[in-house]
């Protein structure tokens, strides 16, 4: 579960705008979900500080295709 948290401050973001644009037609809904995901995103990021601190480093093979082929995120302290 530790390489999924290196995704989901990436992720978070891209459904909330999917999520906003689909309750487009209300201000109230734009606010609450505005707030609601830029407070679980936040959460998120902190949750993999936390992660980081513990072990050193984080990585994640995107695909689990190795580094020549494939995409590879790497979280450390200063990245994190």
């Amino acid at each position: 579960m530790t390489d999924y948290a290196l995704l989901f401050p990436i992720l978070l973001p891209l459904l909330g705008v999917m999520i906003l644009l689909i309750g487009a037609h209300s201000l109230t809904v734009q606010r609450v979900g505005g707030v609601f995901f830029a407070v679980v995103t936040f959460l998120s990021s902190l949750n993999l500080v936390r992660i980081v601190d513990q072990a050193e480093y984080v990585v994640m093979h995107m695909g689990g295709w190795q580094a020549p082929l494939g995409i590879t995120m790497v979280a450390d302290r200063f990245s994190a």
